[in-house]
């Protein structure tokens, strides 16, 4: 009975927040997915509690479907973007949102700036150690995902530049302390 009450609580999740997630470059976004990876079941608690509500067929992801009517609650106008914040969700593009997607995109920048969690993330991209990321080197992490298939020339250049604050080609690691802190 308690258990019948409990998951009849809306669900604490704001649709701005996935929707301001999914606004952020793909780097940001793969450097999340990368750090959601990592987190423990106790820095996430309540975030698989709420995934684990709109997964309402326990298969483990959670379908357009389900997304939609977990957020049944929105406004008219949410309402009208959920099919492409779902789109922009789902960074495998299989049609649903698996658990590293959702965490990715609903996990507070409190859990996700942590110095080592970002000193971990930036140690994934800075693939030579030398403390800076090139071009080369977040191709050499992103270029396989078929989400960076077909993209265009001068791709990798243009991430850096969105980063690169002091204009040396390359991401530092006070630079991808403050993409990260972007919101």
């Amino acid at each position: 009975m308690q258990q019948e009450l409990k998951d009849k609580r809306p669900l604490n999740l704001s649709f701005d927040k996935l929707k301001a997630y999914t606004d952020q470059n793909k780097f940001k976004q793969a450097v999340m997915q990368y750090i959601a990876g990592q987190m423990s079941e106790k820095e996430i608690g309540d975030l698989i509690e709420i995934f684990n509500k709109l997964d309402t067929n326990g298969d483990g992801e959670i379908s357009v479907e389900e997304f939609r009517s977990g957020l049944q609650t929105l406004s008219a106008k949410a309402a009208e973007e959920v099919q492409g914040v779902f789109d922009k969700l789902d960074a495998d593009k299989n049609g649903s949102i698996n658990y590293t997607e959702f965490i990715a995109a609903t996990m507070s920048q409190n859990m996700y700036l942590k110095e080592e969690k970002i000193y971990q993330a930036f140690k994934l991209f800075d693939k030579d150690g030398n403390g800076r990321i090139t071009p080369a080197e977040i191709k050499a992490v992103l270029g396989m995902d078929d989400n960076f298939k077909d993209i265009e020339p001068g791709y990798w250049e243009d991430i850096i530049k969105e980063v690169d604050l002091n204009g040396d080609g390359v991401i530092d690691y006070n630079e991808f302390i403050t993409l990260m802190k972007k919101l």
